[in-house]
């Protein structure tokens, strides 16, 4: 899982032209962003939870989760970014990466979500 994550951000930097001096800047940028994306993911957990109690439209706590989520996604990156001086990505590659996490979130959380439903249905 790890391995394709990587990948998957290696794929994605050559698509958006993002330039970085070897692969080891690359790795240390990702370990990095990795560790500040924790830290803040624990933050926009919280907040997602205590807005979401608030709000009864799923429209509107799916829009609430989206910007969240999205915030802190793209405080993480842009942080590594700026503190990995051999590795620069341009802001609108940073937008589309934090989007592209987060529906791939959505889209696995779906399939947990699923995956449980289906099961309790089994004897």
């Amino acid at each position: 899982m790890l391995g394709a994550f990587v990948f998957g951000f290696i794929g994605l930097f050559k698509i958006f032209g993002v330039q970085y001096d070897s692969f080891l800047s690359l790795l240390i940028f990702l370990l990095l962003f990795f560790i500040i994306g924790f830290i803040v993911d624990l933050l926009s957990i919280f907040l997602i939870n205590a807005f979401s109690q608030q709000i009864r439209n799923s429209k509107r706590k799916f829009l609430v989760r989206l910007v969240i989520d999205c915030s802190f996604s793209w405080f993480a990156i842009h942080t590594a970014d700026e503190l990995i001086r051999s590795i620069t990505i341009p802001s609108i590659t940073e937008l589309i990466a934090v989007f592209l996490l987060f529906l791939l979130e959505v889209v696995m959380d779906m399939n947990s979500k699923g995956e449980s439903n289906k099961s309790s249905l089994v004897p």
